[in-house]
């Protein structure tokens, strides 16, 4: 907490982990013994996590903000980012460690190719997952080819639903590429 003061953080923040902290300690001083060193250990942990949520925060906004490329784009990644960091640090149990994915390969690809050619090359590239593992997904065996299809799916389905939430001006070529499919 202390390194926190020293380095002048925004004080909103400061007190909203200074209250936390001292929440934790609270909560945890009845099963602890009065020895300074239990506090120290439970202050330590609480560093590690902090930095650890720190890290997981800003590094992906740091990635976003040193991409060479226009305002408009950028702040257009922001706002996916917005909605990406939503659903990733929404569950209950929050894996800190883990890092927020900030690649928009997607939205890249709506920027710059034709609605059709990018419907072909989605299609093309589907039909060929599935010609590998749909057989063996049907199979008893085959838990880890229905596990790998549906995280595909479901890479796909999240960074559609983020695009669209973003509102960023590309709703009618996803419409459209949807169609076109």
């Amino acid at each position: 907490m202390q390194s926190l003061k020293e380095i002048k953080a925004d004080p909103f923040i400061y007190a909203t982990i200074e209250t936390a902290w001292q929440r934790a300690v609270l909560q945890k001083r009845p099963h602890m013994s009065s020895t300074t060193g239990n506090e120290d250990d439970l202050t330590s942990r609480f560093d590690e996590r902090l930095d650890a949520s720190l890290r997981s925060v800003v590094k992906p906004l740091r990635e976003i903000l040193s991409r060479p490329d226009t305002a408009q784009n950028i702040l257009q990644e922001l706002q996916v980012m917005k909605y990406r960091f939503h659903d990733f640090y929404m569950p209950l149990e929050v894996d800190w460690d883990s890092q927020l994915d900030t690649s928009n390969g997607l939205l890249e690809q709506i920027r710059w190719c034709s609605t059709s050619a990018l419907a072909e090359a989605i299609s093309r590239k589907d039909k060929a997952l599935f010609s590998e593992y749909i057989a063996a997904a049907f199979t008893e065996e085959g838990g880890q080819a229905r596990h790998y299809l549906n995280m595909q799916w479901n890479r796909l389905h999240n960074t559609v639903k983020w695009l669209m939430a973003a509102n960023i001006g590309i709703s009618s070529r996803i419409d459209h590429l949807a169609n076109v499919s």
